[in-house]
């Protein structure tokens, strides 16, 4: 199973865990084992569910991942992915013959689960709603039992909050060393009792 990726600039794509992402930072729970290089299609029948990185993701390789999902949004937190009803996301379609292509969608995360049986969702949230922690690890639970219910048997992944520059931390209020390192702990707890992976995401 891959570990942690770093979108490169080929036709593959790094998988990489990097076991330190912070100094003196110990990961724990159900850490994706590390993997080795694979191609963009190992994402085909893949949902990502996310924020302004994985928005962004979307975007840029779409044509290149053509059987990949994108339910994103900038600024989004996990009330905003489970509240939104109208969210424009581009989904996975099957035409009447059979064959699959990425369309144009709008609709609740409901819809965009119902719209096809995916085989791995990538769950990329909590940086835009770092401090309270009680509501991220609920509706993050929610948002995997929604998975759970709509999907058969899918591999699902919650990617951690990536390493932040010291210098921003120096000059945020909320983005606390400590408070990344709780969130991604949450995560981690999350990963063992939900049972999902938890993948460590990587600044580079």
């Amino acid at each position: 199973m891959p570990g942690s990726f770093a979108w490169a600039g080929g036709d593959e794509i790094e998988v990489d865990l990097d076991p330190t992402p912070y100094e003196g930072y110990t990961p724990f729970g159900n850490i994706a084992p590390q993997g080795s290089m694979v191609s963009l299609s190992y994402f085909d029948n893949a949902l990502f569910i996310g924020h302004s990185i994985l928005n962004g993701l979307s975007q840029n390789y779409t044509n290149r991942i053509p059987s990949a999902g994108f339910y994103t949004r900038d600024s989004a937190t996990t009330t905003s992915i489970l509240a939104e009803t109208e969210l424009n996301y581009m989904g996975i379609t099957v035409s009447e013959d059979g064959s699959k292509s990425v369309q144009a969608c709008s609709g609740s995360l409901e819809d965009a689960l119902d719209g096809y049986p995916y085989q791995k969702v990538y769950i990329m949230l909590g940086i835009n709603e770092v401090g309270n922690i009680n509501l991220f690890r609920t509706n993050l639970c929610k948002i995997i039992d929604l998975v759970r219910a709509k999907l058969n048997n899918p591999t699902v992944y919650l990617i951690s909050i990536t390493p932040t520059s010291k210098s921003y931390l120096s000059r945020s209020l909320s983005f606390k060393r400590s408070n990344l390192l709780s969130f991604n702990s949450t995560m981690m707890q999350v990963s063992i009792d939900k049972n999902v992976y938890y993948q460590i995401g990587r600044a580079s």
